[in-house]
């Protein structure tokens, strides 16, 4: 009986270890009266020995099996257990930890060097607007960087203190300036510079310049977009004049594409961030800036437009010159006066000096005057109630000068800009007084 009981028992043992649908073993007897079944598989995952002679060996078989499948189903959890965790070290330190394996192999530590390329210094006032206090005819401001070697600009007198300014078009890291004069003779000058055409800073001086050399470089390092020569004094015979004025520095740095690909790797959440808040931060300072530029640049334009108006509604205060080739025009004591229909007068004193060799020829119908619009008046011979003593026409001989009145008649909604003397005689100079600069004696 006890050996009976220990069959069964390993019996039962043997079809608990076994998968529940694999067939007994061939050589274990089954009842006579129940077939055994003849469709049943054959599990692919633990193959059944074909024959089983004894149950305690089948018994063995199988959990040694289902212990192998435990043991690699660990292995395998524990790997992933270790992935997840070196993922969260990497989550939290923002770097990798992971040890390349075999099929990539790890990126050596020493790179090659890039090789840092610094931009080359440019002439950048080459073809930029340039302006100037006053301009000869044909002589203009922008023959001043035009890049010609035959070609110059010059103010229309004798007189110091006349300037040239390039605008750059942008603010750049400058470090220095080359000017050729119009010939050898000692200029002495200055150079500044500014970022919104209002506020400037003194780059060059050369108020005390000595040397006759006619074409001078300077350096200098500052970041602007506006350059600005002032000639403070002339040699005797020199003008403000020079053939090319040149600015160097480097150009503005090319803005980056907003397309830039992400990068491969993804980073932590914490360096995201942080590089998401110095992007969003480099971005409000570039605005600010910009904001403050636009500030700048229409509070200059506001100012200048309030000068304009005012100078149109007051007749200018002080007295203009301009001298050429020994003759010498002075004009001062300006008066408006309604003419009617959206016309005024505008009168003013004339003073003409021949300071020449030989007589000239006065002639106030030769003398035009030219508004801010450009548009051109000559001598109203009609209108002589604002002087007592008018122009005349009148020869004037050496070392003698003659004096009067002048009257124009022009828009009310504009003013004067230049007074424009021809003499009579067919080769006399054209002397040009320009208004718009500064009076050369305050009234």
């Amino acid at each position: 009986m006890r050996a009976t009981g220990t069959a069964q028992a390993v019996a039962q043992a043997t079809e608990a270890a076994l998968p529940t649908n694999t067939p007994k073993p061939t050589d274990t007897p089954a009842p006579t009266n129940t077939p055994a079944p003849t469709n049943t598989p054959t599990p692919t995952s633990i193959p059944i020995p074909t024959s089983t002679s004894d149950p305690k060996t089948a018994t063995a078989q199988a959990i040694s099996n289902r212990n192998a499948t435990a043991t690699a189903q660990i292995a395998l959890a524990r790997q992933g257990t270790a992935a997840a965790q070196t993922a969260t070290a990497e989550a939290k330190s923002g770097k990798p930890t992971r040890t390349p394996t075999a099929t990539q192999p790890p990126t050596s530590m020493t790179e090659t060097p890039v090789p840092v390329v610094l931009p080359s210094l440019e002439n950048l006032a080459l073809g930029k607007p340039s302006v100037a206090d006053m301009e000869q005819v044909g002589n203009v401001a922008a023959n001043g960087n035009d890049g010609s070697p035959s070609t110059r600009w010059c103010a229309n007198d004798s007189r110091a203190n006349h300037w040239w300014m390039v605008d750059l078009g942008a603010t750049h890291d400058l470090t220095g300036a080359e000017v050729t004069w119009e010939s050898a003779k000692v200029y002495k000058y200055k150079v500044e510079v500014s970022t919104d055409n209002v506020n400037w800073i003194l780059a060059v001086d050369k108020t005390n310049n000595t040397n006759a050399a006619q074409t001078q470089r300077d350096s200098f390092t500052a970041s602007a977009r506006y350059v600005r020569v002032t000639m403070t004094g002339l040699e005797s015979g020199a003008w403000a004049s020079f053939w090319e004025f040149s600015v160097f520095g480097y150009p503005a740095p090319t803005p980056t594409p907003t397309n830039t690909p992400t990068p491969t790797n993804t980073l932590a959440p914490k360096t995201a961030t942080a590089q998401a808040i110095a992007n969003n931060n480099a971005t409000a300072t570039v605005q600010a800036a910009e904001a403050r530029q636009a500030t700048a640049t229409a509070q200059a334009i506001a100012k200048a437009t309030a000068a304009i108006e005012a100078y149109k509604r007051t007749p200018p205060k002080g007295t203009w010159g301009a001298s050429d080739s020994g003759i010498t025009v002075s004009i001062g004591d300006f008066r408006y006066q309604s003419a009617g229909g959206g016309m005024r007068f505008v009168a003013f004193a004339v003073r003409v000096d021949n300071e020449t060799i030989s007589t000239i020829h006065v002639n106030p119908f030769n003398c035009t005057l030219v508004d801010l619009d450009g548009a051109t008046y000559t001598h109203d011979a009609e209108t002589y109630s604002f002087w007592s003593i008018p122009l005349p026409a009148v020869d004037v001989s050496p070392g003698s000068y003659t004096y009067g009145g002048i009257v124009f008649q022009i828009p009310s909604n504009t003013g004067p800009a230049k007074f424009i003397y021809r003499d009579r005689s067919l080769f006399g100079p054209t002397i040009e007084v320009d208004l718009r600069r500064p009076p050369d004696k305050s009234q």
